[in-house]
């Protein structure tokens, strides 16, 4: 589905998220990413790049919830942040696009997750031996 936002000489349309989008979401989330950050994510694989405010609204997040979801991303060098020109009023507005293809930051997850698990089965065999 298609919204347009912006004012009759700077319309942009912006897409939300289809099913697809939805249970590709769901699956980040299932991994242990965060709900935000997932729909970030998956909003920049979709439009490459976008304003905050275009993120916020394609999203159906606020923007605290989007400048927490960014800042986790640019921790990890998953995406890059520019300044775009302003019409000079407020705040200047930052220009978000991934770093790295999607396909490289879920494979970064999974091996993330792999770690994870093998230090807690580590630990469990750990366990094992105070009861043998």
């Amino acid at each position: 589905m298609i919204h347009e936002t912006g004012d009759a000489m700077n319309k942009k349309a912006l897409l939300t998220f289809t099913k697809k989008d939805e249970e590709f979401v769901g699956a980040l989330v299932a991994t242990g990413t965060p709900r935000t950050v997932a729909r970030v994510l998956v909003y920049l694989f979709k439009n490459t790049e976008g304003t905050m405010r275009e993120i916020e609204h394609g999203t159906d997040l606020n923007e605290p919830q989007v400048s927490i979801a960014l800042k986790h991303m640019e921790d990890h060098g998953w995406i890059s942040v520019s300044a775009v020109a302003g019409s000079g009023k407020g705040r200047p507005s930052k220009k978000v696009a991934l770093k790295i293809p999607v396909r490289e930051i879920v494979d970064l997850i999974e091996e993330s997750q792999k770690s994870a698990i093998e230090n807690r089965l580590a630990l469990l065999q750990k366990a094992k031996g105070y009861v043998a």
